[in-house]
């Protein structure tokens, strides 16, 4: 077992790389090669991350932006007559999540969890399921409260989404000084348990390390846990903080799930339309009332799991007492699903661009076209194709994403354009007809069909249909024996 484990590490130590202590060894891969770790790869840059960009900065700088101009348009009583004020408000809020979540999940290090077409196609039953059952619960057991349990997980999810967002936009925001480390002593016990290397034997004593943890990710810790338990206090009474935390739990999920492919996307997006409808429009004739509508504006206070806005004029619209304008979280985070799976795209067809209309690909050829393939083309072009061990010891390939995908989201800035459209319209649709509405219902048809008419103009439709994404993720980079134990919020 020592034997097998030394020959691991030997083979690992080869992989590493010696231009940073958190950068892997790239390997160059050429058909009918083997991979090779040369020592000119040793000048290898350090793989981008979108979260540790001036681009990411900015997008989190909008979205507080937002959030303050929303906070202003009520406290001041100047602009309290501004019409339709909630309009701009949701549709900038929901967007500017969306691009922050497809962003975050392109190049997170976290594992996703894959949605497949079985899985898609379950969605809308169990969300139904759900649904109905908090609709029961609210009208005939009025007097039970779940609240210190919603309390307690929406505390929970909502300090660690705020503190994983807020982390590397922070140590950008603070420069050298925010790359300072602070220095905490653990448990022996307890480094043996977690600062193991992937093939190290268990059996092994762990070493003695004091883990670091940078000055910033402290400081969104605080304020991540702080901005949490204070919304909890306040009884969820503010509608920006809730909104806030209902950002960054949206882009959590997108960073944490994603669709397989565009034939899991239109089956998934489908059926939670159909769901979308028949409780909005469906239920009040089977069921003698708007379930969704019930739900939604019951008085159990939900914390951060929809979008607020004060209605600061009494409405006649269909669940007018109810004292906000609301968006529901789904209407954000599943076409966001969506959004991420096309910025993916977005990047293998990066690596990819001979093979466009005109050009025989597998995907014409009828087979699929993953991340795998993008890595296999770049190393045929002599590029660089980065692998990472599994805490199993098998090799799975990574996508190689670059910032030059800010430069070329040819599908992602369509879908997120048809967003917008489609939450104007169903506002629209709202202030016309004085009912509630399903966002989905306007929201899935154009941005599939945003997918559809890009990918027809580029004449890639059998490319889009057959494209299949690959789970592999960017994981937690490891450094040398010096550097265990150093921590990261993002």
């Amino acid at each position: 077992m020592r034997q097998q484990v030394h020959r691991s590490r030997c083979q690992r130590h080869c992989l590493q790389t010696a231009a940073g202590k958190q950068d892997r060894q790239p390997q160059a891969v050429a058909p009918g090669q083997q991979n090779s770790s040369s020592s000119s790869s040793s000048s290898s840059k350090k793989r981008w991350q979108w979260d540790e960009s001036e681009n990411a900065l900015w997008a989190y700088l909008v979205l507080f932006g937002i959030l303050a101009a929303g906070q202003a348009a009520v406290s001041i009583p100047s602009l309290r007559s501004i019409p339709f004020k909630e309009l701009p408000y949701f549709v900038g809020l929901a967007a500017t999540t969306i691009y922050i979540g497809a962003h975050r999940g392109l190049t997170t290090r976290l594992p996703r969890q894959q949605i497949s077409i079985k899985q898609g196609l379950a969605a809308p039953l169990f969300a139904s399921v759900a649904l109905f059952g908090g609709y029961l619960l609210v009208k005939n057991f009025p007097a039970l409260t779940f609240q210190v349990v919603l309390d307690a997980y929406f505390w929970l999810v909502g300090s660690f989404a705020l503190a994983g967002g807020l982390a590397q936009p922070l140590r950008r925001l603070a420069g050298s000084w925010g790359g300072k480390d602070l220095d905490f002593p653990v448990p022996k016990w307890l480094v043996a348990a977690t600062v193991l290397e992937e093939d190290q034997d268990p059996h092994e004593e762990g070493e003695e390390a004091k883990p670091e943890l940078p000055v910033t990710d402290l400081i969104a810790l605080v304020i991540g846990i702080s901005a949490a338990s204070y919304d909890v206090v306040i009884g969820h009474d503010s509608f920006t903080l809730c909104n806030l935390l209902a950002c960054v739990i949206a882009t959590d999920i997108m960073q944490a799930l994603g669709l397989r492919s565009f034939r899991a996307a239109g089956v998934a997006l489908v059926g939670l339309l159909l769901y979308d409808v028949f409780w909005v429009f469906g239920s009040p004739k089977v069921i003698g009332e708007n379930v969704m509508m019930t739900v939604a504006t019951s008085d159990i206070r939900f914390g951060p799991a929809r979008l607020l806005y004060p209605r600061l004029v009494a409405s006649a619209s269909e669940g007018g007492r109810f004292p906000y304008s609301l968006l529901g979280l789904g209407d954000v985070a599943v076409p966001g699903l969506l959004a991420c799976l096309a910025l993916r795209f977005d990047a293998v067809r990066l690596l990819q661009p001979g093979q466009a209309a005109g050009t025989e690909t597998s995907a014409q050829a009828g087979g699929p076209v993953s991340p795998t393939q993008a890595q296999t083309s770049a190393a045929t072009a002599g590029g660089a194709v980065e692998t990472v061990t599994t805490a199993v010891g098998t090799q799975k390939p990574v996508l190689p994403v670059t910032e030059a995908i800010l430069q070329n989201r040819t599908y992602f800035l369509p879908l997120l354009a048809a967003y917008i459209v489609g939450l104007g319209v169903a506002f629209a649709a709202n202030s016309i007809t004085k009912l509630g509405q399903p966002a989905l219902l306007y929201l899935v048809p154009l941005t599939l069909g945003s997918i559809a008419l890009t990918a027809a103009t580029k004449g890639e439709l059998g490319r889009v249909f057959s494209f299949t994404d690959s789970a592999s993720t960017l994981p937690p980079l490891r450094g040398n024996k010096k550097d265990k134990g150093k921590g990261s919020l993002s």
